[in-house]
């Protein structure tokens, strides 16, 4: 699986997402993924999921943890899902769906 982000703020409707990464491990409640990008904790996120034989989807997301890699450049990055419902500014249920049904399939 890979997945795009960008920081989300006022004008991120504007912005691109970044380069493709790739997931290092995936739940329904987040992800981390390795990239050099330094991010604050707490800074948010909207993350473009992008899975083989799927549709891609964004989500919200918030950085929880960022740890560098020994001998590299690269931080392992951690993020957690904002919650998902039917309410503005909520991960879509459809999503969470995509997700656990992932968790059945993998894990």
């Amino acid at each position: 699986m890979e997945i795009r982000f960008k920081e989300k703020g006022i004008l991120s409707f504007l912005k691109e997402f970044s380069e493709s990464y790739t997931a290092i491990d995936i739940s329904k409640g987040g992800l981390s993924f390795s990239c050099v990008k330094a991010f604050a904790i707490g800074k948010k996120l909207a993350v473009k999921l992008q899975i083989p034989g799927e549709t891609s989807f964004v989500l919200d997301a918030i950085v929880r943890r960022q740890q560098r890699m020994i001998g590299s450049n690269e931080k392992i990055t951690g993020v957690e899902f904002m919650p998902f419902g039917i309410k503005y500014r909520q991960n879509s249920i459809k999503s969470l769906d995509i997700l656990r049904r992932l968790d059945r399939e993998y894990m």
